[in-house]
């Protein structure tokens, strides 16, 4: 598996994409990674002058488990939660994947292979929150969050119109050796957070519109 069919099949695909696909990446109703910011963000801001949209982004958060997490917040709350898909990028890997969601017009890379949004990094937290500053946005993590009362979260996100939530449970149990036999436990702990956080989000930070993505 290791020396042979998985090279074989990496050289198979990458012939490919390189032959015909990588020019027309593209799924017939099916909006790519790339386009998320402009046509998942940008409408919802345009609607009003106050209008304050939250991204939530959880990491290995697989299309069946947001299908679960739907039917919680549709079922528990008051909100109209619906689910969709998007095309990834190409090559489908974190950073480059981290790097689509956000407000851009360009994505390359820099010579040692670091992605770049619109010529900034946007590796760390603090690049991110400065590629979001063109937006009046900014980084927050989950647990930072959770763990607010409600004014504390007010005051943090006073002024800022896009505010990106960046979660990790289930691949960072579920991608080490040693805890992987807890994906199952994190995927339910990462279901009951987003359910928490979005009722947090809409009930005490007045969020108009919440977006809960993979990266």
């Amino acid at each position: 598996y290791s020396n042979w069919y998985i090279p074989m099949l990496g050289l198979a695909w990458g012939k490919l994409v390189e032959g015909r696909l990588l020019g027309g990446w593209k799924i017939n109703g099916v909006a790519n990674q790339y386009d998320f910011y402009r046509e998942n963000i940008e409408p919802r801001l345009k609607e009003a002058e106050n209008r304050k949209v939250y991204v939530v982004i959880s990491d290995a958060f697989r299309y069946e488990v947001a299908q679960e997490l739907t039917q919680e917040l549709n079922g528990k709350y008051r909100f109209a939660a619906t689910l969709s898909s998007q095309l990834s990028v190409l090559p489908s890997y974190t950073a480059l994947g981290m790097a689509s969601l956000l407000p851009h017009k360009k994505l390359e890379y820099d010579q040692k292979g670091g992605v770049l949004v619109d010529g900034k990094p946007c590796a760390s937290s603090e690049q991110r929150n400065e590629v979001l500053s063109s937006v009046e946005g900014m980084v927050l993590h989950a647990d930072q969050l959770l763990a607010m009362k409600k004014e504390e979260g007010r005051d943090l996100v006073a002024g800022r119109k896009v505010i990106y939530i960046y979660h990790d449970e289930i691949d960072s149990r579920g991608g080490k050796a040693a805890t992987e036999g807890d994906t199952f436990d994190a995927v339910r702990k990462t279901i009951d957070e987003l359910s928490e956080l979005v009722r947090f989000i809409v009930n005490s930070l007045n969020g108009n519109y919440v977006v809960v993505t993979a990266d």
